[in-house]
C-alpha cells in the first residue's frame, strides 16, 4: 500500500482531476486546502525576504493549493499517475503540482482487493 499525495497549484483542475480517478476506478481521498512555504512569507510582509523578491515569480498569483490524500494499493500508482498527467500535463512544468508517493507499513479502516 501507498499513501499518494497530489499538491495541486491548478485548483481549477481539482473536478477534472477527480474525476479522471473516479473514471479509473481510484476512490476515497481527502483534499484539504493548502498552502505553500514561499506564499505564506511572503505575506508575512518581511520585504526583505528572498521570497519577497522573488514573489513575481512564485506561484503565478495563486496563493492557496489544494492538497489530495489518497490510500492506494500498490497496482494503482501507476494509474493515478496517467490520471494526474492527462489532467494536468507534465508536473516538470513550474507552477503546476507535486506527485509522490510513500510506502506504508500498517493501516486501518481501508478497504483492500486483497
Amino acid at each position: 500500500m501507498k499513501a499518494l499525495f497530489i499538491v495541486l497549484n491548478k485548483t481549477e483542475k481539482l473536478n477534472d482531476l477527480l474525476k479522471k480517478f473516479s473514471d479509473n476506478g481510484i476512490y476515497g481521498g481527502t483534499i484539504m486546502e493548502s498552502q505553500g512555504m514561499a506564499s505564506t512569507l511572503i505575506g508575512s510582509g518581511d520585504e526583505s525576504s528572498i521570497y519577497m523578491k522573488l514573489s513575481g515569480f512564485l506561484n503565478q498569483g495563486r496563493p492557496f493549493n489544494k492538497t489530495i490524500m489518497m490510500v492506494l494499493e500498490d497496482g494503482q500508482v501507476a494509474k493515478a499517475r496517467s490520471c494526474v498527467y492527462d489532467i494536468l500535463g507534465d508536473l516538470n512544468k513550474a507552477n503546476t503540482g507535486i506527485f509522490f508517493t510513500v510506502p506504508l507499513d500498517s493501516w486501518a479502516g481501508i478497504r483492500t482487493n486483497e
